[in-house]
């Protein structure tokens, strides 16, 4: 599964300190691509190193400052025989001077707070004096290259293993992860799945979906890329059982206080929506507001195409929206539907074939299957059938597996 240390291979280490280049664009993406298997191309300066790369050498990134330890690993590449190469220097305050760097792929890319500790590596690599690495580019003696890819090998089993942490791997349906088989170490607990997060803080953001707080631009390095992870569907609500997450659907981030209002709830297996806890944040709303209101969710799959990306119909007057929701408008995450709104309108759309979904999963209707569902409504309003027996034929009109 991983890269072994083979003869003519070299290990260095390369450095990042966040205090110094904070401009990792797209770390959260990067973070979700390898952990789906993706390699991410990139180039990392060698600070004084003009020599010695050569394709296939192996690259691990230490994290300084807070957090520190091992983040991300890679493969040196290039067309020549050795990978550096001169350019303009990373620090925009050095317009005039020059830069190392090699050009490599990340295979591994981690949240900080899923680095391999410096304290875990002093202790096990003692070799290395790991408070005095400065800069890039400092190769690794065989044996001691050797250990710390052993140590990093056994960090990123550790950490998708669900018998040692509590992530599972990716099942082999494309954008699917397996979450909630409940375990028994001291107490029961439900796993969570690393990849699927990583991927939720990729699409979504490390911002928080209902108050917009970001740690990274109020805490600075200490809190860049914190953020807790919500289930749409509560993760303990399986029964023990494995189910399929999709992290675009069924996962948002949030802050750890917006995270406790989502769950403070009468009934903790029904937490409140995104969408209400904003609409309380803004208009100063109380939970009996929201009494009888329960959070649906989408099928497993589009009806019509059998994708399984989906956006969300809010309904209601939004007075003062904010830039949160102004953000999913523009990338058609929701849809605004208005406050007059039946049981044969969509609750949400395909965003792969745009088609509108009822809250029950099927297609909505029209044609003929409208003008029945409307006589049957009547018959219902009118006493001539009661509430099941309205169900039923509403179902058997609406969902074509009731047919078969």
């Amino acid at each position: 599964m991983f890269p072994k240390v083979e003869t003519g291979m070299n290990v260095f280490l390369l450095v990042w300190n966040p205090k110094r280049w904070d401009h990792w664009g797209d770390h959260l993406g990067e973070v979700a691509k390898t952990a789906a298997g993706q390699p991410v191309p990139g180039s990392w300066s060698m600070s004084s190193r003009r020599s010695g790369v050569f394709p296939g050498d192996r690259l691990l990134l230490l994290r300084q400052g807070r957090e520190s330890g091992i983040l991300a690993s890679g493969v040196a590449v290039g067309d020549g025989p050795e990978c550096i190469y001169e350019d303009g220097h990373w620090d925009k305050s050095k317009p005039d001077e020059t830069a190392f760097y090699t050009n490599l792929e990340w295979d591994t890319v981690l949240l900080p707070e899923d680095v391999l500790p410096r304290e875990t590596l002093k202790q096990q690599v003692p070799e290395v004096t790991w408070e005095r690495v400065q800069g890039s580019g400092q190769i690794l003696e065989s044996p001691v290259a050797e250990k710390l890819l052993a140590l990093w090998h056994e960090h990123l089993s550790d950490i998708d293993d669900p018998e040692s942490e509590t992530w599972r791997s990716p099942t082999d349906d494309e954008g699917w992860f397996i979450e909630g088989k409940r375990t028994t170490k001291t107490v029961n607990r439900y796993e969570r799945n690393r990849k699927a997060r990583a991927e939720c803080i990729a699409r979504h953001g490390d911002s928080c979906v209902v108050c917009g707080f970001n740690f990274g631009k109020r805490y600075g390095e200490h809190g860049l890329g914190f953020i807790e992870v919500h289930h749409l569907k509560p993760v303990g609500g399986g029964g023990g059982k494995q189910r399929k997450v999709n992290p675009d659907r069924d996962l948002r981030p949030v802050c750890p206080n917006c995270h406790a209002m989502l769950h403070k709830t009468k009934d903790r297996s029904k937490p409140l929506s995104v969408a209400q806890l904003r609409r309380m944040l803004l208009e100063d709303l109380d939970e009996e507001d929201w009494e009888e209101e329960v959070e649906a969710q989408p099928p497993d799959k589009c009806p019509a195409c059998g994708g399984n990306r989906f956006g969300t119909y809010l309904r209601g007057l939004i007075a003062a929206p904010d830039d949160e929701l102004l953000r999913q408008m523009d990338q058609d995450e929701v849809r605004i539907m208005g406050c007059l709104v039946s049981d044969e309108d969509a609750c949400w759309f395909c965003r792969d074939c745009d088609a509108d979904i009822l809250e029950e999963g099927w297609l909505v209707p029209d044609g003929e299957v409208v003008h029945q569902l409307n006589r049957l409504t009547e018959l219902h309003y009118d006493g001539v059938i009661d509430y099941d027996e309205f169900r039923a034929a509403r179902k058997r009109l609406l969902d074509p597996s009731a047919l078969s």
